[in-house]
């Protein structure tokens, strides 16, 4: 008989008490059980207590941004005298859609294997639009480039795609490689590309990493900031240095020498920073 491990699940959730309530009924609804929903609510504004034998809130700091708030439930886990080496734990967003066979499928994929993480597939929500799946780096060109992208859902049923990144959308990490390299780098990425920079850390270190193309989450596309041409100089300082940025400038800078290193990262983060700067220009 197949070994059916209790997963622990970490949702961060900032202020969006509709999104986590519709996740957790989501939840509810999983042909896979055994789960422990750990929430940690780092609003000023807090969710109202959800009633459910298998959820944890945990309140946080208003002050922490995604990194900082994963990682509290990350800590909440390995504390946990009862979880092993093997114990999976699924970090996922609260505005994510998921099928009711989500949880076995990612299970069944990862196949209990401590050296493997497994992630999403992330289509378009409304759509059959596969925003990306497994990601894969172009040393020469100093790109990620988002391979599979434009095949239907249907070609990749059953596939285990490698991939140089995965992402905090929904990516399953047992604890022995967190306890092995360490959490989420909430100092110097407190927000984005930290889930990117983890999983490229563990890969460096010889754990694999792939997607699960059984494994669906439907999610909202992230747009970079576009330049407010009518006041250029505060919409130049927003787009590209506000942490809350998707195109933010330092953060870019940390995630490539943290990933690279002295030489290489340089040369990515002139390229990606070129990069960054002309699609903002180009799509303003």
């Amino acid at each position: 008989m197949q070994y059916l491990p209790l997963i622990w699940i970490v949702v961060p959730v900032f202020e969006r008490e509709d999104c986590v309530i519709n996740l957790v009924e989501q939840l509810r609804k999983q042909t896979y059980n055994n789960y422990n929903l750990i929430i940690i609510d780092h609003g000023k504004k807090k969710i109202k207590k959800i009633p459910d034998q298998n959820i944890t809130i945990i309140t946080a700091s208003s002050k922490l941004w995604w990194s900082g708030a994963v990682n509290k439930g990350i800590n909440y886990i390995l504390e946990n005298k009862n979880i092993s080496l093997e114990t999976p734990i699924l970090v996922i967003n609260d505005d994510v859609i998921i099928g009711n066979d989500y949880l076995s499928n990612l299970i069944l994929d990862w196949k209990n294997d401590k050296t493997t993480m497994i992630g999403s597939l992330c289509v378009e929500s409304n759509s059959s639009n596969i925003i990306y799946a497994n990601i894969v780096l172009n040393k020469m060109l100093a790109k990620f480039e988002y391979a599979n992208t434009s095949c239907k859902i249907e070609d990749l049923k059953d596939k285990l795609l490698p991939s140089d990144l995965l992402s905090g959308r929904g990516t399953l990490i047992p604890a022995n490689i967190f306890i092995d390299i360490g959490l989420y780098d909430e100092i110097n990425l407190p927000h984005y590309r930290a889930d990117y920079e983890l999983v490229y850390r563990a890969k460096k270190r010889g754990y694999h990493a792939f997607v699960s193309g059984n494994s669906i989450v439907y999610t909202e596309l992230n747009v970079p900031g576009k330049l407010n041409k009518n006041n250029l100089l505060p919409s130049i300082c927003s787009v590209f240095f506000q942490r809350k940025s998707s195109s933010n400038l330092k953060d870019l800078f940390n995630y490539s020498y943290l990933n690279f290193g002295l030489i290489y990262g340089t040369y990515f983060f002139i390229v990606n920073s070129l990069r960054s700067i002309g699609y903002v220009l180009l799509n303003s």
